[in-house]
């Protein structure tokens, strides 16, 4: 006769034991998040290149407003509202253009921005505007040349600047005739 198998007691119930390995669900998530890490990657690159392509060109601009045959440079004094410094003006008709820069004039007030204007008779129009240059000047600035413009001014505004002047100018400079 056969024997039978030891008695054991009764089983408790079990839980189901989970499996150790891959789950797909967290590893498609890590995977959208890469790749939505590279896709923003890549957008903030051609940005940066497109933003550098801009400034390469602006560069270029003022290189041959700096070099043309017929470029003059005009720098005047800054006295107004007890300040110093000065600005400087080099203007070439045959480029269309002037390139501004001021130094001396020290930081805007807070919430504040220097503005450059072209002056034409009956006309103002605004040239841009003046971003610091860390050292107490202003950046480079290439405007077009307004047709019939004899002067250019800096004002202070408000930041993000305004349509019109709205104070006095802090200097001034004459651009010398066609």
């Amino acid at each position: 006769m056969r024997q039978l198998p030891p008695a054991l007691p009764p089983a408790a119930p079990s839980r189901r034991r989970r499996k150790v390995g891959w789950r797909p669900w967290p590893a498609a998530v890590g995977v959208a998040a890469a790749l939505a890490a590279v896709a923003g990657l890549g957008v903030a690159t051609m940005q940066a290149r497109q933003e550098l392509a801009q400034v390469r060109r602006a560069e270029q601009r003022i290189a041959a407003v700096l070099g043309a045959d017929d470029a003059r440079t005009i720098t005047a004094p800054a006295g107004r509202a007890g300040r110093g410094g000065r600005g400087t003006v080099v203007l070439s008709r045959s480029q269309g253009a002037l390139v501004f820069w001021a130094a001396g004039l020290g930081e805007p007030p807070e919430g504040r921005v220097y503005q450059l204007w072209q002056l034409a008779p009956g006309r103002i129009t605004s040239a841009g505007l003046l971003a610091s240059s860390g050292s107490g000047g202003t950046v480079p600035v290439l405007s077009a040349l307004s047709a019939g413009a004899g002067r250019v001014g800096v004002t202070v505004e408000p930041a993000g600047g305004s349509r019109q002047p709205t104070g006095t100018p802090l200097l001034l400079v004459d651009l010398p005739a066609a």
